[in-house]
């Protein structure tokens, strides 16, 4: 084949594609047009139905006008007439092959894209799962270096404390339970700061509950007021121990209502 014909083949491909794929019917002259483009194609023996443009303009298509296009090449071949009546199977033959080639690329394409968006779904798990393994190994690092900076941090302020007592004494020990108060509840601050830190890391939130808060303040009032007593020897009459102790009472029985409360619900 030479240049010259293939040229020519090229432009009756064109020609024909650009016919069959119109959105809307086909006037008479366009038809008439199509007509001739077809029975001077299968004049050529090197001539077939352009299967890879039609494929490719299938491909091009948004899925949801897909079940249209069949119906709309098949109205306008069926207009197409033979200029001999010779040529009539053969022009038959091109309507079939072509309508069969549309179906056949449709099913191709939503083969194509059930598959491309499975794997966009799958690829999306993937990242969930990554970030979740992200998330997971930042928080339990943070959380173990939390503990950590609170355990050795107590540690050496407890062995600093009773390091400086010399004499064994109600009095000293009293002194060292009330700063062991403090620190715990200094201590449990800054790890809930630590927490609270690295869930906006992971991009959730820490919630501090009421019961936490109740515990962690009443185990605080209650260290620090056994503290207190025995700096003042215990059966203290200073108003401040035994406001301590009212207010202590008060928090434990808050703290055991709300456990009941949980229990039996």
């Amino acid at each position: 084949m030479d240049v010259q014909d293939n040229n020519q083949i090229e432009e009756l491909n064109k020609t024909f594609c650009q016919y069959i794929f119109k959105p809307d019917s086909l006037t008479k002259t366009e038809s008439d047009n199509l007509s001739n483009v077809v029975n001077s194609a299968i004049k050529l023996k090197e001539w077939h139905v352009p299967y890879e443009i039609i494929t490719e303009r299938i491909y091009a298509t948004n899925t949801e006008n897909l079940e249209e296009i069949p119906n709309s090449v098949q109205e306008k071949l069926v207009n197409v007439r033979a200029n001999d009546n010779e040529d009539i199977s053969r022009i038959n033959k091109v309507r079939n092959d072509t309508v069969r080639h549309v179906h056949l690329a449709i099913v191709q394409k939503k083969y194509i894209d059930s598959n491309m968006k499975q794997a966009k779904e799958e690829l999306e798990q993937i990242k969930d799962i990554k970030h979740s393994i992200y998330s997971d190994f930042i928080a339990i690092l943070g959380i173990f270096t939390a503990i950590t900076f609170a355990t050795f941090g107590g540690l050496q302020l407890v062995g600093n404390i009773f390091g400086k007592i010399t004499q064994f004494s109600f009095k000293n020990i009293g002194g060292v339970l009330m700063l062991g108060s403090i620190y715990l509840l200094g201590m449990y601050l800054i790890l809930v700061a630590l927490l609270i830190g690295i869930s906006k890391l992971n991009d959730r939130k820490y919630y501090l509950s009421n019961n936490s808060i109740y515990v962690l303040t009443t185990s605080f009032i209650t260290i620090f007021t056994f503290g207190f007593g025995l700096m003042d020897k215990i059966f203290s009459t200073h108003i401040l121990f035994w406001l301590l102790i009212a207010l202590m009472l008060i928090m434990w029985g808050i703290v055991i209502r709300k456990l009941l409360k949980r229990s039996a619900k």
